[in-house]
């Protein structure tokens, strides 16, 4: 009268080892009844379980569903690396001993194997009535939207099964997922920052519990997730979910909408029935007007780069096709700290490169003798870049033998003012900035233009400046400058004056800057500056009396 029962009732089958074994099952009934005897207080619990054992039958992994009346159990349970021997399947009963002779008055248990009983969708999900202009889809069974390609629907590292349904009586194929813990959807990059909310129509046969996440990767890995419990997942009918933007971003402000990357299924949160079967169908995102808008992210560009107007260049990256781009290995090298991904600017057939969270992000040519870029034809390196929220850039010329590395560098720092934001810039930067070691603080006199294997974007300097920034960046390439095979400028003092003559082309903007020292310059941009019309021009400063260094910031004009 005060021992307590632990009956097992299992197969033990060690063929299913090294392998995702799934043990589903019907609960017809369960009238277990508190034990009305001597513990009293104490209920019978019956489970289903799926356990794993290494050699010496200590458990090394498990899997267990209470078992509830009326609902269908699902467990899974990957036996691959973890040390199993041995697995067993079945159902566990605890509780009071019981006297045989009104065992009968407790209840029991009956369980049966899922057949053609086990309840499916027969009707299609509600019909999507928003209008198409305001939605962007991920996936419609019925045709209403046009949706994302390419994505992939069960990512290798999900916990979970996948397989598309067609709907009995109809043409609708669905999503089906099976034996779910977690089930990732890849392989897209979203801009969803145009919307405030997320649909999707979910119908489950035996689930009471549902969170979706939603995952951006350009920043670092940041994942907001929104659980549903069981006063909204309901087994047996379809339930839709409409949920607001900004309930994924009170989960995690960081999560940028502009990059969305991935979406996982889950029902793997603690309280409710895991391992379920999902049925999915029309997901996508759409503006509410009951809704305000979600938090702005980051500005992205609207307009493209000024077209490349050189006769002929060597082309890293041109949207515009106006060059053959070189062959190139990697915009963003293993080794890199940034992320990167492409961006096309709205309205617009022109794709971009878009570096996130900047250190340094490495652009390799040298797969091969022959991806080594020889430069030596052109004089000048021109690229444009676009960033919602940095003030600093550089770029890094690396040349590379089988013992050194040569380097050459030019940077554009705050005190210059030349990288602003929310608008394209221009840089147009002679060869000899990055190997005359008397232009340029980091030139270097070594490095072979001639054999070029990589270069590197960076915003890692000191000198005050923001770190970690966004960057689009368009028409990277090599030409010949009229302007650079003239002489830079020619000076004249008249009396307090300095005057600068400048050789100046159409299409370019000439500012003068000036440093106190050459040792770690801080360049300082006067006022004044002049566009240029293809005849020498003149800049002026009045210094007073002070020593000071100038040089001419050549820009595109906006």
């Amino acid at each position: 009268p005060n021992a307590i029962m632990d009956a097992n009732m299992y197969v033990q089958n060690d063929t299913l080892l090294n392998s995702n074994l799934v043990f589903s099952g019907t609960c017809r009934t369960n009238t277990l009844t508190q034990h009305p005897e001597p513990l009293s207080g104490s209920n019978y619990t019956s489970v289903v379980f799926i356990k794993a054992f290494n050699s010496g039958y200590a458990v090394v992994g498990q899997a267990t569903q209470n078992l509830v009346g009326g609902l269908p159990f699902s467990i899974s349970l990957n036996t691959a690396g973890i040390g199993a021997a041995h697995v067993q399947y079945g159902f566990e009963t605890i509780g009071p001993d019981a006297n045989p002779g009104t065992a009968s008055s407790l209840g029991d248990v009956v369980v049966a194997t899922i057949n053609k009983s086990v309840p499916i969708p027969t009707s299609n999900a509600p019909t999507p009535t928003n209008s198409a202009s305001g939605v962007l889809a991920m996936y419609d069974s019925g045709g209403e939207y046009p949706t994302v390609s390419g994505i992939e629907w069960l990512t290798s590292w999900s916990n979970a099964g996948e397989t598309p349904y067609t709907i009995t009586n109809s043409s609708n194929q669905v999503l089906k997922y099976t034996a779910v813990q977690f089930a990732g959807v890849d392989d897209f990059d979203i801009n969803a920052s145009a919307y405030n909310e997320m649909h999707l129509d979910v119908w489950t046969p035996n689930a009471n519990q549902l969170g979706v996440e939603l995952v951006s990767l350009d920043s670092g890995t940041q994942a907001a997730q929104v659980n549903f419990g069981t006063n909204t997942i309901v087994p047996g009918q379809w339930i839709s979910l409409n949920i607001p933007f900004s309930t994924f971003m009170a989960a995690n402000s960081t999560l940028d909408l502009t990059a969305l990357q991935q979406l996982l299924f889950l029902d793997n949160m603690s309280g409710g029935i895991t391992g379920g079967t999902f049925y999915i169908d029309n997901i996508y995102f759409y503006s509410n007007s009951a809704l305000a808008p979600p938090p702005a992210g980051p500005a992205v560009p609207t307009n493209t780069a000024a077209t490349p107007t050189a006769s002929s260049a060597l082309a890293i990256w041109d949207s515009s096709g106006v060059y053959g781009q070189t062959e190139v290995e990697d915009y963003d090298a293993s080794w890199s700290s940034a992320g990167e991904t492409m961006f096309t600017i709205t309205n617009t057939s022109y794709t971009v490169l878009k570096y996130v969270n900047l250190q340094f992000a490495g652009v390799e040519f040298y797969d091969n003798v022959a991806d080594q870029i020889d430069a030596s034809p052109y004089n000048t390196m021109h690229i444009d870049v676009w960033t919602p929220n940095a003030n600093q850039f550089g770029i890094q010329l690396v040349s590379l033998d089988n013992t050194n590395t040569q380097a050459g560098e030019v940077d554009f720092m705050p005190a210059s003012g030349t990288i602003v934001s929310n608008k394209w810039v221009g840089l147009d930067i002679p060869l000899s900035s990055f190997t005359a070691p008397q232009n340029q603080k980091d030139a270097n006199g070594t490095l072979d233009i001639t054999n070029m294997q990589q270069l590197l974007w960076l915003d890692n300097e000191s000198g005050g400046g923001v770190t970690g920034g966004i960057f689009y960046i368009d028409n990277a390439y090599f030409y010949v400058s009229s302007v650079a095979q003239r002489p830079h400028m020619t000076a004249s003092h008249t009396g307090g004056t300095v005057n600068f003559s400048v050789p100046t082309e159409s299409g370019f903007t000439y500012t003068l800057q000036y440093a106190t020292s050459l040792k770690n310059p801080s360049w300082q941009t006067l006022s004044g500056g002049v566009t240029g019309n293809n005849y020498t021009q003149t800049l002026s400063d009045t210094p007073g009396q002070t020593t000071r260094f100038y040089r001419v910031s050549v820009t595109t004009t906006p």
